[in-house]
């Protein structure tokens, strides 16, 4: 960095991003270098360090930011699903129409991704969403469906999960979600994700409320609920009930075959 040595400022305690792009070193350490730099120059320091992204207008993707990259709090005061999509261009436009159907949108960009979380308390297939969005500017837009977060959730979980989609083929598909992830062929890339999706959002779930029981149960008899109540001396609507509890903390419907598949294999992964 020695041709930008008047151009850089080391460790800086305040931002001002009109100025500077801000990086972490391999020290871990924040410095900033000014934008006079050329766009060619600014994509080779980016391939090499972390980018500090600064909003000082918009305090909940500064907050979002925070949570996913720098240890910061969960941004949320409720579970919140996400999702990653890629569009070449029209992003404010069909952010404002999530914002219309889904419930308490909040966006996040990141290069040309677009990361939005949300509360599905309406429970809106997002695949028919994203084919109807894509029909109306058409072209296509590629849409990966995440999972449930919590306040128990690290950031640096969410960060991997998107640097994992991002690295993958997973932007190939035009909709994608757990069900891909855990049937991957990338099986090599993207076995530390599915680590990770078990110990941070399942785990914890069927660890609780004899839930792995029910599953046990659930699983072994084939996805039946008549003959899954019986075995649990429950009645059946007592276990629907109990499923889509499970279900509602998951993220995703246990009831589903391919979910169910994916959620037994990482059950069973050790």
């Amino acid at each position: 960095f020695k041709i930008y040595q008047n151009k850089i400022v080391l460790e800086p305690t305040s931002f001002d991003n009109s100025k500077y792009y801000y990086f972490y070193g391999t020290d871990g350490k924040l410095f900033g270098i000014e934008k006079s730099i050329t766009e060619n120059e600014y994509k080779l320091i980016k391939s090499f360090y972390l980018e500090k992204k600064i909003n000082n207008i918009n305090k909940n993707a500064e907050a979002i930011y925070n949570y996913i990259y720098e240890g910061g709090s969960y941004p949320f005061s409720k579970k919140t699903n996400f999702l990653l999509y890629a569009a070449k261009e029209n992003q404010k436009q069909i952010n404002a129409l999530l914002k219309d159907v889904l419930t308490n949108v909040y966006e996040y960009s990141l290069d040309n991704l677009e990361v939005i979380f949300f509360e599905d308390e309406q429970h809106i297939n997002i695949e028919e969403l994203f084919e109807t969005i894509s029909d109306d500017f058409g072209y296509p837009i590629n849409v990966h469906l995440g999972l449930r977060l919590n306040k128990n959730v690290k950031g640096s979980f969410l960060a991997h999960y998107i640097g994992s989609i991002i690295n993958s083929n997973f932007f190939g598909k035009r909709y994608s979600n757990l069900i891909d992830i855990i049937f991957s062929r990338e099986t090599a890339k993207i076995y530390p994700l599915i680590k990770e999706i078990k110990s941070n959002i399942v785990d914890p779930v069927l660890n609780k409320n004899n839930n792995l029981e029910t599953l046990d149960a659930f699983f072994k008899n084939d996805l039946n609920v008549s003959k899954t109540a019986k075995v649990l001396y429950l009645n059946r609507n007592s276990l629907i009930n109990r499923l889509d509890i499970i279900s509602k903390e998951l993220g995703f419907d246990v009831q589903n075959f391919k979910y169910a598949a994916s959620l037994l294999i990482m059950i069973n992964l050790i």
